[in-house]
């Protein structure tokens, strides 16, 4: 009994003999057997997250600040990858459910309704990210993506753009990204206005593939053009084909996307972008996590940063 309140944390020992106790575990090279204590307490203390990308620096930032918000609680982070595909995160859901988690992370809001069934059966805790439009499972905790991109339409109005494009990857799969590709599109004709151009590919975003796509769409020479772009790696891509091809940026063509990550401030020009509350986004999932938020929604605001570009 003693052994096992050193070991479990559990209880009152003495100095003396919780030293004594770590090192008979370490001398014989003893790991606690989790999984047996789970069969008592019908949980173990790992919480389940599924991403859809481990090389987007979103979903890294999330992670940091729920995991700044956890780490001093027993509860441990296992991370799987959903690659974007709803089959894959329903399967992931399912495994994660076999090792009774304390709860389950996912991001965003749309997911195959066998998971949604999945986890509202199991009544397990469970928290969806970075959106907000939408019915949430249990708790969600983010931004409104479709208010996003509104203000960004609103912004390049303003500005005097008539003359609009999009230049987007993946929102075959991107639920997001297509939120405020719609949203953006809607704004502009409640004023009269419409998309001309547009410039998809169904590949992950990257600088390279922005770059390329923005060469295509204005192959011939259709300045000067609004182009709004699904994020800030196809932005800043974007910005430099027009730079090394002397376009006048904001006069011929003006960028705007949507993210706000660091990496812009080593770029030429600064990118006008709306920025996501990353960080914050996590560490209130980690507070939901540990019991202290009660709201089953929790909206951030994000932030409208207006560049060079517009």
């Amino acid at each position: 009994m003693t052994v096992s309140r050193v070991l479990r944390d559990k209880g009152y020992v003495s100095k003396n003999v919780t030293e004594k106790v770590l090192k008979a575990a370490e001398e014989i090279g003893y790991v606690r057997n989790n999984l047996a204590g789970s069969f008592a307490e019908q949980s173990t203390n790992l919480i389940g997250v599924v991403i859809p990308s481990l090389s987007n620096s979103v979903f890294t930032e999330v992670l940091s600040g729920f995991e700044d918000v956890i780490h001093e609680s027993s509860l441990q982070i296992a991370i799987s990858v959903s690659h974007y595909d709803q089959q894959r995160e329903f399967n992931l859901v399912k495994d994660m459910l076999a090792w009774r988690p304390a709860g389950i992370v996912l991001t965003g809001m749309e997911h195959d309704e066998r998971t949604r069934n999945l986890l509202k059966q199991n009544n397990v805790n469970t928290i969806e990210l970075i959106d907000v439009d939408g019915q949430p499972i249990s708790k969600c905790v983010g931004l409104s993506h479709r208010s996003a991109a509104e203000a960004m339409a609103s912004h390049l109005i303003e500005n005097g753009h008539t003359r609009f494009g999009y230049v987007g990857s993946a929102l075959q799969v991107d639920e997001r990204a297509k939120k405020r590709k719609i949203a953006f599109e809607q704004k502009l004709a409640d004023n009269g206005l419409k998309i001309e151009r547009t410039a998809l590919s169904p590949e992950p975003s990257s600088m390279l593939l922005g770059r390329q796509l923005t060469a295509e769409i204005l192959q011939d020479n259709c300045q000067p053009i609004a182009l709004y772009y699904s994020n800030d790696d196809m932005a800043a891509g974007g910005l430099l084909h027009c730079t090394s091809q002397g376009i006048s940026i904001p006069k011929d063509v003006a960028i705007a996307s949507f993210n706000g990550l660091e990496f812009l401030d080593a770029m030429p020009m600064r990118i006008t972008t709306f920025k996501s509350p990353r960080y914050e986004i996590g560490q209130i999932a980690g507070r939901y996590m540990l019991g202290e938020i009660d709201d089953r929604i929790t909206q951030l605001s994000g932030e409208l940063l207006i560049g060079d570009t517009t």
